[in-house]
């Protein structure tokens, strides 16, 4: 469960990795934990969901690779 604002709502998607709440929204955030507490079909679904997510996004060759793309493209420019 997280906010629409920061980092982590660009890495969860509502409904199907995690829920996002509008900022400042207590009673939102609230209902949110509370679901993922009553049903803990959907607490494992998501995890899991959420998981392959991670592990297809930020897999280490993956970023290595795109890591190493960045840096040689900005040595060739200031060369």
């Amino acid at each position: 469960v997280t906010t629409a604002a920061g980092g982590a709502a660009e890495v969860v998607e509502d409904g199907v990795t995690g829920y996002v709440v509008p900022v400042d929204d207590a009673e939102a955030m609230v209902a949110a934990i509370v679901g993922l507490l009553d049903d803990p079909e959907i607490r494992r679904e998501m995890g899991r969901r959420a998981a392959e997510r991670i592990a297809d996004r930020f897999a280490i060759a993956d970023f290595t690779a795109r890591l190493d793309g960045l840096t040689g493209r900005g040595v060739e420019t200031s060369a």
